[in-house]
């Protein structure tokens, strides 16, 4: 079972707080399971506990299904929204010395430190393939699911802007939702 750490949960929360306010949060919540309710309806979430990855999605299919339409590009904000948020804070310190190279060398480390599974195997890997430009590859997620993906992309972009970098493009260039066993971005700035 992959696990994730508790932090994006509570980015999470407070980017549907902010984004649509305590009524639609609490709607939300009251669509959930049992199981996931006890999880993220708790008044203080203890960010560095380890809790199911399959939650925080069953957590974001009611934000889609409920506030958003069933548009799924809400992901990319949330992703964005939890990159801002834990990049200045938990990892403020790193921020401060980031450019775009720091974050692809680093971005295999977070992954560690947000992502875990029971086999301990989620990896990822960076490869330069032109001037500022790098495919990022992400495998054994057995999680397979589109708004991990686009959470995952919206968290790249946001992270690369705080580096400074410019004219970025963050493109998924290869799904999980296509059988695939890995998922893989293309990042880019000039």
């Amino acid at each position: 079972m992959v696990k994730m750490k508790a932090v994006n949960l509570q980015s999470s929360k407070e980017f549907v707080l902010h984004k649509f306010g305590e009524d639609a949060l609490r709607k939300v919540i009251d669509a959930l399971q049992e199981e996931d309710k006890v999880i993220i309806d708790r008044p203080r979430i203890v960010v560095t506990e380890w809790i199911p990855l399959d939650t925080w999605i069953h957590f974001f299919e009611g934000i889609v299904r409920e506030l958003n339409h069933g548009d799924e590009s809400i992901m990319l904000d949330a992703g964005r929204h939890n990159a801002e948020k834990e990049l200045n804070s938990i990892y403020r310190v790193f921020l401060k010395a980031a450019n775009p190279e720091s974050i692809v060398k680093y971005c295999p480390i977070f992954l560690k430190l947000y992502f875990n599974s029971d086999e301990n195997n989620i990896e990822m890997s960076t490869t330069k393939v032109a001037e500022n430009k790098y495919v990022f590859l992400i495998k054994n997620f057995e999680t397979r699911h589109r708004l991990l993906e686009l959470g995952v992309q919206g968290w790249l972009q946001r992270a690369f802007e705080l580096s400074r970098a410019k004219n970025l493009n963050v493109e998924l260039t290869k799904s999980l939702g296509q059988r695939n066993r890995c998922f893989e971005y293309t990042v880019s700035w000039g």
